[in-house]
């Protein structure tokens, strides 16, 4: 088997947009880190309230809200789950989208069963990805727009 040798490091892996580099695209090709699906749509898509579940965990889910006010209600947390995150959650539209914990969890700083929300009427999408960082603790590891707790 022959080895490929990548690019060399002086050329940058991204342009300014994000894109990849060509040379770097056919390097990765090449090795068969990228697959005919690397860009699939979002694991779970949905136009109304739902409650996730601990088999959601490592999906993007996307909230197609328009003006809506829309709940997403985060699954119940145990210690074997630390570490284990969710999203990007989308809120598409400019209603709000509502994500709470359970009642013996809180998400960065909001209280015990509390949650956050992003109803920016500016903003047309907005994401968050939330990871368990203790068997009563979520944390917001990233994302855009204005989440605000409780």
């Amino acid at each position: 088997m022959r080895r490929e040798k990548p690019p060399p490091v002086q050329i940058k892996m991204l342009d300014s947009q994000g894109n990849l580099n060509p040379m770097w695209l056919k390097w990765f090709q090449r090795v068969g880190l990228f697959f005919d699906d690397y860009r699939r749509s979002p694991d779970l898509t949905y136009t109304a309230s739902h409650t996730l579940t601990t088999d959601d965990f490592g999906k993007s889910i996307v909230f197609n809200i328009g003006t809506s006010t829309i709940t997403c209600t985060l699954m119940t947390i145990t210690s074997k789950d630390v570490h284990c995150w969710v999203g990007p959650i989308y809120r598409i539209g400019t209603g709000r989208l509502i994500i709470t914990a359970d009642s013996a969890s809180s998400i960065e700083y909001s209280s015990l069963g509390g949650s956050i929300y992003c109803n920016e009427p500016r903003r047309a999408a907005a994401n968050v990805t939330l990871e368990v960082v203790s068997t009563h603790q979520w944390g917001i590891t990233g994302g855009t727009g204005l989440w605000l707790a409780d």
